[in-house]
């Protein structure tokens, strides 16, 4: 039989739920009180604007109306404390008499040249560059170890002619030029280094005291080069490893080697090539 009694399970109408346009105006409330506590900056044009209103409203004294920084306020959209501050600015200027410094130059913004992390001084390692020996100032990589000066700030500091200028040369026209900075890219040289340096330069010398001429000799060096690709990032980076000498005679050939400077790169890609069978193009 069926049950008569009523049941106690929740009805399946939904409760009553806010309509939409009831959360059109909880999202627009939501978005004044943002506004209105958010704090932005005036701009210059907004200042001077704001000045204007305010030396109105003064009737050219030093003093404002009750509801005069309110009524700023409400105009240009910011907090009370905004427009008074820049009545505060303009007083000083218009106790003096100074009607237009008052309106223009002592409301402007004062944030430009005065915000963000501080240059860091380097007068003291300049000064040190002076002083180093000539073979301590051969590249900027030498320059920056000796100095203890990262390589690309040293770059910067030796481009600025107020870092490098003496402070009785700042007029001076002959001393506003840039120093021109040429580098070779070498690695800063231990005492070991020179050392090797050094003796392998004594096993070239002649007993007649002239230098080797190294026609015979091979220099074996690495270059590197990027595969084409249709992304500067992904770029694959292939190295050669490469024989340099002078041009000579290849006897099993018969001929001698394209006019190139490195001819153990250019010799190794014809042998494969030709292996590959490709036909080598003169």
């Amino acid at each position: 039989m069926a049950d008569l009694h009523p049941s106690n399970a929740p009805s399946s109408s939904p409760p009553d739920s806010q309509g939409p346009d009831d959360t059109t105006e909880a999202s627009e409330n939501s978005e004044e009180k943002s506004q209105t506590h958010r704090k932005r900056n005036l701009t210059n044009e907004e200042r001077l604007e704001m000045a204007a209103f305010l030396f109105k409203n003064s009737q050219g004294e030093g003093r404002l109306p009750r509801s005069a920084i309110t009524a700023a306020a409400d105009k240009f959209k910011v907090h009370r404390n905004t427009a008074s501050r820049i009545w505060n600015l303009m007083k000083p200027a218009l106790d003096r008499g100074a009607v237009a410094e008052a309106m223009t130059v002592s409301v402007l913004s004062r944030k430009r040249g005065n915000c963000g992390r501080k240059k860091k001084d380097y007068s003291a390692e300049m000064e040190r560059v002076k002083q180093l020996p000539a073979d301590q100032r051969g590249s900027l990589r030498a320059l920056s170890s000796a100095v203890g000066v990262p390589r690309t700030t040293l770059f910067r500091l030796l481009r600025d002619k107020e870092t490098m200028s003496e402070p009785g040369d700042q007029g001076n026209p002959a001393c506003s030029v840039k120093l021109t900075i040429t580098d070779t890219i070498k690695p800063p040289l231990s005492e070991k280094n020179k050392r090797e340096r050094l003796r392998f330069c004594y096993s070239k010398l002649r007993p007649n005291g002239l230098f080797d001429d190294m026609f015979n000799v091979v220099h074996v060096n690495t270059k590197w080069c990027s595969l084409p690709s249709t992304r500067d990032a992904k770029k694959a980076k292939v190295m050669f490893l490469v024989a340099v000498a002078r041009p000579q005679r290849d006897v099993e050939r018969q001929q001698h080697p394209p006019p190139a400077g490195d001819v153990g790169l250019l010799l190794a890609m014809s042998a494969a090539l030709e292996k590959a069978g490709h036909v080598i193009k003169a």
